[in-house]
């Protein structure tokens, strides 16, 4: 951030790593200036969204993976945590396709040696609760 104070990567950066340390709050305002900084950056909105999540903002955080999924529509990670906050929502039908989505992109890309079993996992567990 020093070196280029315009560079949105880097508050993304500081972002998730403020995420990972369970200081979601915190990790907002990294996000924010990523997005000020270029509208276009898919991965802050999905940061911000999962802050939001762990912030126990389930809707607010869904419309932050929407924008990310307008910007980046085949990212199978974003489809995953907002099937898991879709959960949350008690949103099990919805949770079901963003699972298959994140399990039918995941398969198109080729740096995985397997589907994406994080996302067959949680559409096993919606599929059980829907009965």
């Amino acid at each position: 951030i020093e070196l280029d104070p315009q560079l949105a990567l880097a508050y993304y950066n500081k972002g998730s790593a403020l995420d990972l340390q369970g200081k979601h709050s915190e990790a907002l305002k990294p996000y924010e200036t990523a997005i000020q900084i270029d509208p276009n950056f898919a991965p802050a909105y999905d940061g911000m969204a999962w802050a939001l999540h762990n912030l126990d903002k389930p809707a607010e955080a869904i419309e932050w993976y929407n924008n990310s999924l307008i910007l980046d529509p085949l990212n199978y990670e974003v489809y995953n945590r907002k099937g898991i906050t879709l959960r949350v929502l008690k949103e099990d039908e919805q949770a079901v396709e963003c699972y298959k989505k994140a399990i039918e992109f995941s398969m198109k890309d080729s740096d995985l040696q397997s589907p994406f079993l994080e996302a067959y996992d949680n559409l096993g567990s919606a599929l059980t609760d829907l009965g």
